[in-house]
């Protein structure tokens, strides 16, 4: 399973054209509020048990539950043993579907030439590769430009570390240049 966005957006238009918000009592709008953040992480997505005491303990078991408990709830649809909070859905739908789209771009703008050297170490929710240290095996190679290169091939940064300190004139543990004589 992908991993879940740790934000949802949150349209203040809707929120104050929504007249069963509209119709709550301040303390019942912070519940409400409180239990779309709670829904938000929830499995399955957007949705809260019906379970009337667990949810009471989310809120702090306020003395008026049973009336506010109403009110919050007439923005909320009642599915199974669960209740769902449909716009927040829409809103998980929505940001599923733009990060799918955003995977099937990157596969198109860098195809895999071996799915079984990247599939374990790409992280495709930041486009990051991660690479295994201690082995020189197939896991260790670098994909850049189309080809493979090992980590011996390719670094780039180490060199021009190298070079910068040479030109100063500094003595370290650098490994000696070759000289063909």
């Amino acid at each position: 399973m992908m991993q879940r966005s740790p934000a949802f957006q949150f349209y203040i238009k809707q929120w104050l054209g929504d007249k069963n918000v509209i119709m709550m009592e301040w303390a019942a709008r912070g519940m409400h509020l409180h239990f779309m953040c709670l829904a938000w992480q929830e499995d399955p997505p957007c949705s809260l048990t019906d379970n009337n005491a667990a949810l009471r303990k989310m809120v702090g078991s306020p003395r008026r539950w049973r009336e506010l408990k109403k009110q919050i709830f007439r923005a909320w649809q009642h599915e199974g043993r669960r209740w769902v909070q449909l716009g927040l859905l829409r809103e998980f739908q929505k940001q599923q579907k733009y990060s799918e789209s955003r995977k099937a771009n990157a596969l198109k703008r860098f195809p895999v030439k071996d799915p079984e050297a990247h599939d374990e170490h790409m992280d495709w929710e930041t486009g990051a590769l991660h690479l295994q240290s201690s082995t020189t095996n197939k896991r260790d190679n670098i994909y850049i430009n189309n080809n493979y290169k090992t980590k011996e091939e390719y670094r780039p940064h180490d060199i021009a570390v190298e070079e910068y300190w040479r030109k100063r004139g500094a003595r370290g543990p650098f490994k000696k240049k070759e000289t063909n004589q």
